[in-house]
């Protein structure tokens, strides 16, 4: 299993503001979109909130320690190690788990499959906790500073290899300049 964080942040590394995104950009949601599709994300519950349904053609672990958080189209862990486990017992497909109390994880292979991505899709402290964990980074990082009340980790850079940069200037639609941001943990 690959383990990727994927993060929008400024260069003051702030992620959010009031449970919300403190811009919008709408490149990044395609690229979002884009590289989730089909896979496994893992998101605190405030973040899922702040979303508000379970995003289409992919599969949503909510992490939070309210017990009785259990909202429909999503598998909800109380800890990081379930969540994690869960993310991992789910198989990227054309069929989607089965939410159900009979069959909570039903995948279209009998045995696991350990070679896919599963990605960290926020908030501040879910990024915390797995940063460590995580085998690979998908950064967006505007050039501004932002005010904010939730950030992304700082990270040493010797621990990883940028294996991908795409700089974009701004535009009308969003007057930042920005890049998209690829790192891989080195061995």
């Amino acid at each position: 299993m690959i383990l990727s964080l994927i993060v929008a942040m400024s260069t003051n590394r702030v992620i959010g503001l009031n449970n919300s995104i403190p811009w919008r950009l709408p490149a990044d949601l395609k690229r979002f979109k884009s590289l989730t599709m089909g896979h496994c994300l893992v998101m605190g519950r405030k973040t899922f909130e702040s979303i508000g349904r379970p995003l289409p053609g992919r599969t949503i672990v909510v992490l939070t320690h309210q017990k009785d958080f259990a909202p429909p189209g999503v598998f909800v862990a109380h800890t990081l190690d379930e969540a994690l486990r869960i993310a991992k017992k789910t198989v990227t497909s054309d069929k989607w788990p089965v939410m159900s109390e009979e069959s909570p994880l039903v995948t279209r292979h009998s045995s696991l499959v350990t070679d896919f991505e599963v990605f960290i899709a926020g908030g501040a402290q879910i990024y915390q906790q797995t940063l460590a964990l995580a085998d690979r980074l998908y950064l967006t990082v505007i050039d501004g500073e932002f005010a904010g009340d939730a950030y992304f980790p700082s990270f040493d850079e010797t621990d990883w290899q940028l294996i991908s940069e795409e700089r974009h200037e701004g535009t009308e639609i969003f007057a930042h300049s920005y890049s998209f941001l690829v790192y891989e943990r080195k061995t």
